[in-house]
This record gives C-alpha cells, sequence and structure tokens, in this order.
C-alpha cells in the first residue's frame, strides 16, 4: 500500500471519527434537551402561578407558600410522566435520542476511537449519572439556550447555570427514585470525594448566599 493511500484512510477514519462523536454529542444534549421539556410539564401543573409572579425574589406569596408545603416527591412526578400523554411522548423521544446516541458512540468505536464523552467515562470511572452530569455542564458551554432553561425549570432567573438540585430533579429518577435509600444517599455524587470532583472534571462555583446544592457547577 502507498503512503498516500495510508495517509488518506487514516484522515478517512478521524473525520469519520469526528462526525460520530458531534452526533453522539448531539444526541445527548437532545436528550437533555428533552429532558427539561418534560420536567417543565410537570412544573407547570405543580407551580400555582399569581399577580406576584413578577416580584418573586422579594415576596414570597401564599401560592408559593403552598406549593412549597406540598413537598411533592420524586415519585409523584414519575407518576405524571406515566399517565401524561404529552410527558409519556418526550419520555419516548428520550428514550430513542439514547438510541441514537449508542449508535453514534458503535460508529465512533468502528472508526478506531470511543467517542469522547466514553472516553472520560472509562479513564475516571465515572457512571451514568456522573455522565449525565458532566453533559449537563457542557451543554451551556455549546449552546446559550440552556442557561434560560436551567433558569426557568429552577424557578430563578439568576440561576442560569447547573447545580446539584437541578442535576437530581432531572435524572434522579432515572438512577433512584425506585430505591429510597439510593435517593437519600445521591447526594454523595457531589462530595469533593466523588469521582467528577476529584478528577477535576467539574468544580463549584460559590455565589456565597445559598446551599452547597444550589451553588453553579462548572466544567
Amino acid at each position: 500500500m502507498k503512503q498516500s493511500d495510508s495517509s488518506e484512510q487514516n484522515t478517512e477514519r478521524i473525520n469519520s471519527w469526528r462526525h460520530a462523536n458531534r452526533e453522539h454529542i448531539d444526541a445527548e444534549l437532545s436528550r437533555l434537551r428533552l429532558t427539561l421539556h418534560r420536567r417543565i410539564l410537570w412544573l407547570r401543573q405543580l407551580w400555582k402561578r399569581d399577580p406576584l409572579q413578577g416580584f418573586r425574589e422579594w415576596v414570597i406569596s401564599d401560592a408559593d407558600a403552598d406549593r412549597l408545603l406540598a413537598e411533592a416527591q420524586p415519585n409523584d412526578a414519575e407518576a405524571f410522566y406515566a399517565r401524561d400523554t404529552a410527558a409519556a411522548e418526550w419520555s419516548r423521544g428520550i428514550a430513542a435520542q439514547r438510541e441514537n446516541a449508542q449508535s453514534a458512540a458503535l460508529r465512533a468505536d468502528a472508526a478506531g476511537s470511543p467517542p469522547a464523552l466514553e472516553i472520560l467515562a472509562r479513564l475516571f470511572h465515572l457512571d451514568d449519572f456522573d455522565r449525565d452530569v458532566l453533559v449537563l455542564c457542557l451543554a451551556p458551554e455549546l449552546d446559550p439556550s440552556f442557561e434560560r432553561l436551567y433558569a426557568y425549570v429552577q424557578d430563578d432567573a439568576t440561576r442560569k447555570f447547573p447545580t446539584a438540585h437541578l442535576a437530581l430533579d432531572l435524572f434522579g429518577r432515572d438512577y433512584f427514585a425506585r430505591d429510597r435509600d439510593a435517593w437519600s444517599e445521591a447526594w454523595k455524587y457531589f462530595v469533593p470525594e466523588a469521582p467528577l470532583a476529584r478528577s477535576r472534571l467539574i468544580r463549584w462555583e460559590s455565589a456565597g448566599d445559598g446551599t452547597r446544592c444550589g451553588e453553579a457547577l462548572r466544567l
């Protein structure tokens, strides 16, 4: 085989990997967007809006207090996703994007290497929840529209960033909701000794005026 032929084949493999890797990331971002959409459906039926909505930073209304006292559980959201037609449709879309990501990962493997997210997961011993948190932090770096979506689902216009609370709200039902003991210990994913923080894949960005789990998570 000529050296030029070998070089062309190598370039073709690299380009194939890059294309598959981008498709893998795009599928993960699409899955996240659909997960946010499904969460918004749940929140809209849970929230009670009122004329004081525009002054939420300064006023805690009766409707806000009622909502906070209702103490919705993770299983409540899961039950809503199962019975609501629109939410069930988004759930099917989420599953489809997961399959798209897996297909893209196979194409990347065929081109010579796993996609970038999978490489990180293997190097730093991340499980599926860790990977979802990593995508949650990556998304606004690639698409600023995620910042406004994060603020919306966290019911706070100033909170345009991922938090541990947001990660658990979005992904907790997939990993912990069926096991109360696992759910109560899910915060351990965010301690300094956990893989994401220990490996310095994410960092805390403190505003100094909230709880640890409400602070910004950054790549």
